[in-house]
């Protein structure tokens, strides 16, 4: 399978070797042109290639990371503004994305209404009180128990792949 990072290296490589004569101005433009072009292409082939109807994953890449920058990084960033810490920060931004976006992985496993059923529970978690408050403590506690059974096919795997894309952009806002 060829990458996205391939097929642009190729592209740039490509229109580098445009004639010398023709001048940077009209090669920066070709090159735009070029890229923009391409990636509308790419998001459209994605969005068949990838199944971003079934794939959170490969829905963030034909979305330009949607719910990394609309819902993650905005979740992490008020977390540790209000003054939590790290683990409590990254365990509220799984919660939200959880209960906004059933997990793939878990569709893939058990179906879409037990992933649906799951992303029910983590808004049943984030009600039951703030963060780092006794009933919730207890919800986050009765959660992770339900996930874990079922010889862990609740497993919310592309929801953590979610909250690390958001967490690595949140890191790179903090440097």
């Amino acid at each position: 399978m060829v990458s996205q990072d391939s097929l642009l290296v190729t592209l740039v490589r490509l229109v580098d070797r445009l004639p010398m004569a023709i001048s940077a101005q009209k090669r920066e433009r070709v090159l735009h042109h070029a890229l923009v072009t391409f990636g509308n292409q790419f998001r459209n082939a994605g969005r068949i290639a990838c199944g971003e109807d079934r794939d959170s994953i490969a829905r963030e890449y034909v979305t330009d990371y949607d719910v990394t920058f609309r819902l993650a990084v905005p979740v992490l960033a008020w977390t540790r503004e209000s003054g939590l810490g790290w683990p409590q920060a990254v365990l509220e931004a799984f919660l939200h994305v959880l209960a906004e976006v059933p997990d793939s992985l878990i569709v893939r496993k058990e179906g879409r209404e037990v992933a649906r059923g799951v992303s029910e529970r983590a808004r049943e978690v984030l009600e039951a009180g703030a963060a780092e408050t006794p009933g919730r403590r207890e919800a986050v506690l009765a959660l992770d128990d339900e996930l874990r059974g079922r010889k862990n096919r609740l497993n919310p795997g592309t929801t953590a792949d979610l909250v690390a894309a958001a967490l690595f952009v949140r890191l790179v806002e903090e440097l």
